[in-house]
């Protein structure tokens, strides 16, 4: 794709248009300049037209390439590009009266070289209204002029060398050096310059506010939507899976197409099911979601996944207990009563975890150190101690129970 941007000058049909200016290009203009000087006006007004239908035709074959880069289409054309004919065009006679402007300029004033800079830098604004919003009179219109250098921002300086740039070379080719190697080399110019410029626009194109055939924003849409039906699609077959009792075919039906997308739907789903009539579905999905979000080590949206979930039912509860447990450190404050309850009925929840008596230790800190039941937390420290002496023997445990040693006796 690379390569064809690159050569498109050179590809079929508008190569035939490159050539068909070059060669019939230097044939007018060796006739001109070796004409007698009397006769040059009157061979000038004979030509004109013959100019025009040639420059015209390679300035609408630029213009339309300019159009579909700017919009998306960087291969095929979806403007036509057979549609060429500059005798049959209003927008040719506007581009062709743009570049007559400039050539008038080269003629007048080719010495003055801050009127040339002034003319490179106000150019693309032209060039522009009429290639974009086929206005001549947009471009003599300060807001329009504006509009476009502010959306252009930093862009616009390396818009005018290209576009203006090219055209600059183009015109003085044909007035003051016309040989056919250099007018065949500034033409092609003159016709890469555009879908160049077209690119710069396609970069642009939120600022620009452009109507795109093809952007990534579109296709992010288009795929979202496509989504959103497939999701909807989805909850249907589970809803009557879940009405015929099978629940756990349903998950596996949930899974298998989470899986598919690498589990990226997993947020959406999750509040998909919120308002799934059938909770059980919701809550299935809890568990092993939470179980991604800890091996991603998400470990905060885990632990608000996990309030999401016991607030819909009190006995939901991870698969892991280490879990569990991890994700109660990032309990704050006002979450002390619903980590106690956690941990309350730990031993109920997972009874062969080895993780049971370092539960009753958290458990039992909480309830001193935050909620203030002192006496009921200290019950809890006897019962470690007498049920898991092995773990009451442990650093953890006596290192704590000094520090309370420590603050009664204070």
């Amino acid at each position: 794709m690379i390569v064809r941007f690159f050569l498109w000058p050179l590809l079929m049909p508008q190569v035939l248009v490159w050539l068909g200016f070059s060669l019939l290009g230097f044939a007018l203009l060796m006739v001109l300049k070796h004409g007698s000087e009397h006769m040059f006006e009157m061979a000038l007004l004979f030509f004109l037209p013959m100019f025009y239908g040639l420059f015209g035709g390679l300035s609408l074959t630029g213009q339309q390439r300019l159009n579909d880069v700017a919009r998306g289409v960087f291969v095929e054309s979806g403007f036509g590009y057979t549609n060429v004919n500059p005798f049959q065009s209003a927008m040719a006679v506007k581009l062709a009266l743009v570049f007559g402007a400039l050539v008038l300029l080269l003629l007048s004033a080719p010495g003055e070289v801050w009127l040339l800079v002034l003319a490179g830098l106000l150019y693309p604004v032209l060039y522009l209204s009429v290639a974009l919003e086929q206005s001549l009179s947009g471009g003599f219109r300060p807001e329009l002029g504006w509009h476009i250098i502010r959306r252009l921002s930093f862009l616009y300086p390396l818009m005018a060398l290209v576009l203006s740039g090219s055209a600059g070379l183009l015109a003085w080719v044909m007035l003051y050096d016309p040989q056919f190697l250099y007018l065949a080399g500034s033409a092609w110019l003159f016709l890469f310059a555009h879908p160049v410029c077209g690119l710069m626009l396609y970069s642009r194109r939120a600022a620009l506010e452009l109507n795109t055939v093809d952007s990534p924003e579109q296709r992010r849409a288009s795929e979202a939507m496509q989504q959103a039906a497939d999701v909807d699609s989805l909850l249907v077959e589970l809803q009557r899976l879940c009405n015929s009792g099978g629940v756990h075919r349903a998950y596996v039906k949930l899974d298998i197409f989470l899986a598919g997308e690498n589990y990226a739907l997993d947020p959406q789903m999750h509040e998909r099911l919120r308002i799934f009539h059938d909770s059980r579905l919701f809550l299935e999905h809890g568990v092993h979601y939470l179980q991604r979000l800890v091996e991603r080590g998400d470990l905060r949206k885990a632990w608000t996944l996990l309030k999401d979930c016991v607030a819909l039912e009190e006995r939901f509860r991870p698969a892991d207990p280490a879990i569990l447990l991890e994700l109660t450190k990032l309990a704050e404050r006002p979450d002390a009563l619903l980590v106690e309850s956690l941990l309350g009925d730990f031993a109920d929840a997972y009874p062969d975890s080895a993780l049971i008596p370092e539960a009753m230790l958290r458990q039992a800190r909480v309830q001193i150190e935050l909620l203030g039941e002192g006496a009921s937390g200290l019950r809890i420290l006897d019962t470690i101690n007498r049920q898991y002496p092995e773990f009451a023997a442990g650093e953890a445990f006596q290192r704590y129970r000094s520090r309370l040693r420590v603050k009664r006796d204070g």
